[in-house]
């Protein structure tokens, strides 16, 4: 029996998985932020869902950012 014709759906499945697991630690993350404001925290949440990779990692990069340097807010317009 040969299963090269499941392979593709397999890794699929996986790429999807891992998706969705990108997109619920994101989500959880934004929400348990104490750097955003709500309406700022549900902007995030539509990018994210709205951007599939992209937006959950640009979430990870800009929140880890802002832990290590307060000063600049994710609610504070840039001037």
């Amino acid at each position: 029996m040969e299963f090269t014709h499941v392979l593709p759906a397999i890794a699929g499945l996986v790429v999807l998985a891992g998706l969705v697991v990108l997109w619920i630690a994101a989500v959880v993350s934004i929400l348990r932020s104490s750097l955003a404001s709500p309406v700022v925290k549900g902007l995030w949440i539509l990018a994210v869902l709205a951007f599939t990779f992209v937006g959950p990692v640009v979430w990870f990069i800009v929140s880890a950012h802002e832990r290590r340097h307060p000063r600049a807010s994710l609610t504070t317009p840039v001037s």
